[in-house]
């Protein structure tokens, strides 16, 4: 959760590509290669150039979705799924 939590301090994440953390953030992140220094460098100076308009979209696009990902609704989600598959 520590994408989501940035958001909410008004930080715009930098998260590694293709990984849970995606999901996590609904997308709305700067994705890198893990493996990459480039990468991440780039997405570092990204961040620091976004205008204020782009910057605030992505933290009001991970502000809504940190506020709908609550604990409840992570535990109903799996209980749901484990009902699925017992079935």
């Amino acid at each position: 959760m520590p994408a989501l939590e940035a958001a909410l301090h008004g930080l715009v994440p930098i998260i590694s590509r293709d990984s849970a953390l995606t999901e996590a953030v609904n997308g709305a992140a700067i994705q890198v290669d893990p493996h990459s220094v480039s990468d991440l460098g780039e997405a570092m100076e990204s961040v620091l150039a976004l205008d204020e308009g782009r910057r605030k979209e992505l933290k009001n696009a991970l502000i809504v979705h940190a506020q709908s990902a609550t604990r409840e609704k992570f535990l109903a989600e799996w209980e749901n799924l484990i009902s699925s598959e017992l079935q």
